[in-house]
């Protein structure tokens, strides 16, 4: 399975409170990255997650911890090697 690095931009929620309009307006949305073995993608979207569960057979069993990126919010997809 490939591990990649998501460059993405994802809302941002401004919890601290009561701002003035100004502050409010100048609210930008974040840029992230992820890293993360890609476990799916589709034209809608990306599913990455962050570990994997082996078996004793040392075959993976589950997925640790995992994000669904929607792909009109990714900017790049580079293959880590």
């Amino acid at each position: 399975m490939k591990i990649v690095m998501v460059e993405w931009i994802d809302a941002a929620c401004e919890t601290h409170g009561q701002l003035s309009l100004e502050a409010v307006e100048a609210l930008t949305p974040l840029s992230r990255r992820n890293v993360g073995y890609l476990v799916r993608e589709d034209k809608d979207k990306i599913v990455l997650s962050f570990g994997d569960i082996a078996d004793k057979d040392h075959q993976c069993s589950a997925y640790d911890v995992s994000l669904v990126i929607p792909r009109g919010t990714i900017k790049s997809i580079k293959e880590l090697k």
